[in-house]
């Protein structure tokens, strides 16, 4: 009975032991799935994890829209979006937060022209070939309010390149900051003053940023990306042939669509502008055609860089 009694407690153990193995077994299956359904969602994220921590690194909270520089990969196998550029503002002596204007030392030799909307308002830069046509058109001067108002006429023909990077230095965001489109007669929500078919458009309201599609479909909103915008930063675009990209330090996004940007000289029906297309419109610290209660303030500075 005795050895009885000690071979009952060897089974004991050794089952006890099994258990443990299989329990513990289990556990590495289960962790190794686990593991493997976060790499898959983090492959599934590449563009935002990717480049979030390629910005942790250099400590460079901002994006460019262009040629990909030496030794910095694209966000994904075969993607020619957006890709991160080291030779941002915010690397090149950008301000920090709470020194009025968030753009106090906004790289002006970067840009191809640079748009200031805070107090009295100033266009600078080379502009080659006047590109891009501005003009203030109202809004308030007091210095630190970042309410100047502004419209911009950019000619994809006369630009340096088919790409262009837009660059807005945010206060706060409050109402409309930016509409851009490709009709003048654009002021949100899609759709025009029947100017034109090729009518896309994108604008924000405050942190929220959207983008509508022309009348190819129908005016349908193919961007709502809430909280795109933050305050006391850069807020990025690249603009081209049915093609928007937009990022913050946060996140990087993009959409293609046959129904956005009509930038390759498609043809136009009109009825009101009939034509081929190559130009957008766009509104700062307003919608392009301008109405009273679609306004904003707290865009400081918009630089402008074709690539």
């Amino acid at each position: 009975m005795a050895t009885m009694g000690v071979c009952t407690h060897c089974a004991l153990t050794a089952i006890i032991a099994l258990t443990v193995i299989s329990t513990a077994f289990g556990k590495v299956i289960e962790y190794e799935e686990v593991r493997k359904l976060v790499k898959e969602e983090k492959i599934s994220h590449h563009e935002k994890t990717a480049e979030k921590n390629q910005r942790n690194k250099r400590n460079i909270p901002s994006w460019a829209f262009g040629a990909n520089p030496p030794g910095v990969p694209a966000l994904g196998p075969g993607d020619s979006g957006p890709v991160f550029v080291e030779g941002s503002p915010w690397g090149r002596g950008g301000s920090s937060a709470g020194s009025g204007s968030p753009c106090k030392n906004f790289d002006k030799g970067f840009y191809d022209l640079v748009v200031e909307t805070d107090g009295q308002g100033t266009i600078s830069g080379p502009n080659k070939n006047n590109a891009i046509m501005v003009s203030f058109s109202g809004g308030w001067t007091t210095p630190r309010d970042c309410a100047r108002q502004a419209l911009a006429k950019i000619d994809f023909d006369a630009g340096a390149g088919r790409r262009l990077r837009i660059d807005m230095c945010f206060k706060q965001p409050q109402g409309f900051n930016i509409n851009i489109g490709d009709s003048i007669s654009n002021n949100g929500y899609g759709g025009d003053g029947n100017h034109q078919t090729n009518d896309a458009e994108v604008h924000n309201i405050n942190s929220n940023f959207y983008a509508y599609a022309s009348d190819l479909l129908s005016a349908t909103q193919l961007v709502n990306d809430p909280g795109a915008i933050l305050s006391n930063e850069i807020f990025s675009m690249e603009v081209r042939n049915n093609y928007i990209g937009w990022a913050n330090s946060l996140s990087i996004s993009s959409k293609s669509s046959s129904a956005l940007f009509a930038l390759n000289h498609q043809y136009d029906q009109g009825p009101h502008n009939p034509g081929t297309n190559s130009i957008v419109y766009m509104g700062m610290n307003r919608v392009i055609s301008y109405r009273q209660d679609r306004i904003g303030r707290g865009l400081c500075s918009v630089g402008f860089k074709w690539f």
